[in-house]
């Protein structure tokens, strides 16, 4: 036995040119092993304390992916030896090296070899061979594998279509569009935030489109998908120089793929913490422990708020404050349902021109199923989906509503009278009249009362100004609010006003976040202001303080309708309006479109915005 392991060993390239004392020594020091098909030799993170020579059979490295796959990253046949470069540097195993038929091996435990060492350091000139020509092939398939990646990358791009603006009317849609064209100028990092399918992905291409880097390419990176290798992770590669001589053959770091482009962090907020803490430096501009400096611009997407993620744990602080201050909000498509016919339309074609099939449009009933339906799993993706099934499916020219398959209808409101369906004309009558007619008195009597409330002081019997407003609008008003809802904003001086204002100056400033999430709020405090005043004045019996109610509260609307865009005060400010909100949830009138008038059940009073 030990003659035959000397033999083997005097033909190996390791110890061809040892002395026999010193081969005899080493002979003695190996212990034979045997494995079968499949047995584990190695096992990737053991600690590095033993060299094994193949005498006979095969093997493989294998290293396994956080996706479940594996990769078979160096094969071993007979005469090839593993595990030196563990045994020499003491760190862990970067691998799994399994038998892939029956072996037998002479293996050498560190301790063995250390003394081996000591007594003839010639045995280190065989390793630092083999070592050097491992290195040597590491380093060329790294830069072959760059190559091809390059290579692949440049023909995606070339090959990558270009995309239009989003399809749309509605107001959200044409300020997303202009915030996207002012990011498409910017370098900053930039958070798009929306529900699954509102087109996130979409709105970042559109920004790299556009941008000055359009010329490179985006990378776009699934973060629930990176994870942490023993040299680093996916994103930034290794994590220090030391270890980069351990990665995988051709692994190569998106961030460096994106060099000159743009990279989209899909789900940000699933990132691994120590990644987000790479990523942070990376954002801030210091430079990386490898050396990491290619010059991308950082674009993420995430379904929450970036600030709900940190407070929760999931994202990192100092991660949050680079992101937050530049967020761009996606609406749903339940809250732009306008926008359903066009993008219906527009899928058509395009699913149609794809599978050449005939199809040109959708019938009215399949616009009306369509827009009735709320797309709450993934909207506008959902709507794609459920268009590109129907085309499938469709023959005819236009699309009917059998081959519209979509989730759950949504829930069907209580049944009642449609006053629409009353004769066609006493309908055209009454449009005719309401509300342009008695928004038109409304104005006048509110203005007088103001004028009388100034002009003229009580007498004796009481002022008639006091009579108007506080026994017979006001008790009337509430009353109306149960009986027929929000008719009475339909007619409002105040809303008259202020849209009055608007077609003078067309003043374009943005709603404040604060004041749509405090609304509620708002309009509580001024509602109780009101109820305040008008008890600490004694308003019932003063003329003057009512015409100061009336004239407060006809300049805030006029002011809030100059600095807001259209109907902010009516939405979110107007003390009045939150009441009759309030009580018309009970009111025997509704007023809100139908299906077979309007193509939608909207939930969202488009028609009032």
């Amino acid at each position: 036995m030990l003659n035959e392991r000397m033999d083997f060993l005097r033909c190996h390239e390791l110890w061809a040119g040892l002395p026999e004392r010193s081969l005899q020594a080493l002979a003695e020091a190996m212990s034979p092993t045997q494995h079968e098909e499949g047995d584990t030799i190695i096992a990737q993170g053991d600690s590095g304390s033993r060299l094994y020579v193949l005498v006979a059979g095969r093997a493989e490295a294998r290293i396994p992916t956080p996706g479940g796959e594996v990769i078979v990253v160096a094969q071993f046949g007979e005469g090839d030896c593993f595990g030196e470069m563990s045994l020499l540097s003491g760190d862990a195993a970067s691998a799994d090296v399994v038998a892939t038929e029956r072996c037998r091996a002479l293996s050498l435990d560190r301790e063995a070899f250390d003394g081996l060492v000591v007594t003839d350091p010639r045995l280190l000139q065989g390793f630092v061979r083999v070592v050097t020509r491992r290195l040597r092939d590491t380093n060329r398939a790294v830069a072959r594998a760059w190559d091809k990646g390059q290579e692949i990358v440049r023909f995606l791009h070339e090959q990558s279509p270009r995309y239009d603006a989003f399809v749309g009317t509605h107001p959200t849609i044409r300020e997303l569009r202009s915030r996207l064209e002012d990011y498409s100028r910017r370098e900053d990092p930039l958070v798009l935030q929306g529900e699954r399918g509102v087109g996130k992905e979409f709105a970042a291409r559109l920004i790299h489109q556009n941008s000055a880097r359009s010329g490179g390419r985006l990378v776009s990176v699934d973060c629930a998908r990176l994870a942490e290798t023993p040299w680093g992770d996916p994103l930034f590669g290794a994590a220090d120089r030391a270890e980069a001589a351990g990665a995988a053959d051709g692994e190569v770091c998106f961030v460096a793929l994106a060099e000159g482009g743009s990279i989209l962090l899909k789900n940000v907020e699933a990132l691994p913490p120590t990644i987000q803490e790479r990523l942070v430096h990376f954002l801030s501009g210091e430079e990386e422990p490898t050396g990491v400096r290619a010059r991308a611009r950082v674009m993420a997407t995430s379904r929450g708020e970036i600030e709900e993620a940190a407070a929760a744990g999931r994202v990192l602080p100092s991660l949050a404050r680079l992101l937050t201050p530049h967020t761009i909000h996606l609406p749903p498509l339940r809250g732009r349902k306008r926008d359903v016919p066009a993008l219906a339309r527009h899928f058509v074609l395009k699913h149609a021109g794809r599978l050449k099939k005939p199809v040109v449009g959708l019938s009215d009933p399949a616009l009306v199923k369509l827009v009735a339906y709320d797309y709450r799993l993934a909207n506008v993706d959902e709507l794609e989906q459920a268009i590109e099934r129907a085309v499938i499916m469709s023959d005819d020219r236009l699309v009917d509503a059998p081959e519209v398959i979509l989730g759950p209808p949504p829930e069907v409101r209580s049944r009642g009278l449609n006053l629409l369906r009353a004769p066609e004309r006493i309908v055209a009558l009454a449009l005719r009249v309401f509300p342009g007619v008695f928004r038109g008195l409304a104005a006048a009597v509110f203005l007088g009362i103001i004028i009388h409330c100034f002009a003229e002081r009580s007498r004796g019997g009481g002022h008639p100004a006091l009579t108007l407003v506080w026994s017979l609008w006001w008790p009337l008003l509430a009353l109306s609010f149960l009986l027929v809802g929000r008719a009475w904003c339909a007619v409002c001086p105040l809303a008259l006003a202020g849209a009055a204002v608007q077609r003078l100056g067309r003043r374009k400033s943005r709603i404040p976040e604060k004041m749509t999430r405090y609304e509620a709020q708002i309009v509580m405090a001024g509602f109780l202001g009101i109820v305040w005043v008008e008890e600490a004045t004694h308003m019932r019996h003063s003329p003057v303080a009512t015409g100061f109610l009336l004239l407060s509260l006809l300049i805030g609307a006029v002011t809030a309708s100059a600095l807001l865009p259209r109907r902010a005060w009516c939405r979110h400010l107007c003390p009045l309006g939150g009441f009759a909100g309030l009580c018309s949830r009970a009111a025997a009138l509704e007023l809100r479109p139908t299906a077979d008038v309007c193509a939608a059940k909207c939930k969202d009073h488009s028609c009032y915005k």
